[in-house]
């Protein structure tokens, strides 16, 4: 469900022309920076300078849209995963500000990058291409997961036999959806991680334009396994 996350940065991305490495007297690493400028932005709100380079984007504000994208596909998420209905517009602003703080600890590390080489050597058919390798080790954090684990049933319980179900849909779903939080955010004071789960990325620079791009579904991975739900 979380899938359409990454899919418009990656294509912003790739859009762009590569102005990057100008004037620097040490060979960059373009492919690493690009995979770090992306989740940079996706999960810490966060737009380097480099990826502004890398994308030729002048306005912060145009990568920025991607991680609020980002913030509400996940509030569609908790909404699906917690069988709270269709979220209010109150509800969903309480969730993405509790995204946001969550977003925080997210704990990733990527690898400089590793030449692949070319497609066409490799037998691919995308010949021309030249080929990188970008392994990002994430953590994932277990908040949820422990909150799902050792209270929600108790918390499900409890919010059925004491809320009256006299109260506006709407009211009922912020207590609930308020409560959730409440308790998620208990964990989020020591969060914990799981064991590290290293993903790799594929990334291709066409020799005709010399665009960067994402391949496969390394970024849809790694949204994957940075919160655990269950």
């Amino acid at each position: 469900m979380k899938r359409n996350k990454i899919v418009a940065i990656a294509l912003l991305c790739a859009a762009l022309v590569l102005v990057a490495g100008c004037g620097q007297s040490e060979e960059p690493d373009v492919p690493q920076a690009y995979v770090q400028g992306i989740l940079d932005t996706l999960y810490l709100g966060e737009v380097s300078g480099d990826l502004l380079a890398l994308t030729g984007t002048e306005d912060a504000d145009v990568l920025m849209a991607e991680y609020e994208n980002g913030l509400a596909v996940e509030a569609d998420y908790f909404a699906h995963f917690f069988s709270t209905g269709d979220l209010s517009e109150d509800a969903t602003v309480l969730v993405k500000e509790f995204y946001r703080d969550l977003y925080r600890l997210a704990r990733y590390e990527v690898a400089p990058s590793v030449d692949a080489g070319e497609s066409g050597v490799a037998g691919s058919d995308e010949d021309g291409k030249m080929l990188y390798t970008v392994d990002v080790t994430v953590e994932p954090i277990d908040v949820v997961l422990r909150f799902v684990d050792e209270e929600l049933n108790a918390y499900a319980q409890r919010f059925k036999a004491e809320t009256s179900n006299d109260l506006p849909a709407t009211e009922r779903q912020m207590l609930y959806v308020g409560g959730l939080l409440e308790g998620i955010r208990g964990y989020m004071k020591a969060p914990g991680y799981l064991e590290p789960v290293t993903i790799r990325v594929e990334v291709s620079q066409d020799a005709g334009d010399e665009l960067y791009r994402i391949r496969g579904n390394g970024l849809t991975d790694i949204d994957e396994q940075i919160i655990h739900y269950r």
